[in-house]
């Protein structure tokens, strides 16, 4: 099985993201060995809010995930088998962050 998203907030700047999935299972060896694996991808761009108080911050965080997840099953006799996992993850965030609000600016009234 295969998957995909894209999705784009309808306001602000940037935040396009794009997710990825497979899964592929059955058996190596019939009746011995069964596996699958699970690959998963997750790309996000930073965001940005008119709403925020500093207009240089991220509202989101730009974000990149790698996720696999493998198992084996040995069949060793009717009554008994033996499971071997095995799972990654990469997960890496950047952002700009300031939650201070920029100093009000002097306004000139006449």
């Amino acid at each position: 099985a295969v998957g995909y998203t894209h999705t784009m907030p309808t306001k602000g700047d940037g935040g396009d993201a794009n997710q990825g999935s497979a899964f592929v299972s059955g058996a190596l060896i019939d009746n011995k060995l069964l596996g699958s694996v699970v690959v998963e991808g997750y790309q996000r761009d930073r965001w940005k809010s008119e709403q925020s108080n500093n207009p240089d911050a991220d509202a989101l965080e730009k974000r990149e995930v790698v996720n696999v997840l493998s198992s084996l099953k040995w069949l060793v006799a009717d009554n008994q088998d033996i499971d071997f996992d095995l799972g990654y993850n990469q997960n890496d965030m950047h952002s700009t962050t300031n939650n201070v609000p920029r100093a009000p600016t002097a306004q000139n009234y006449q």
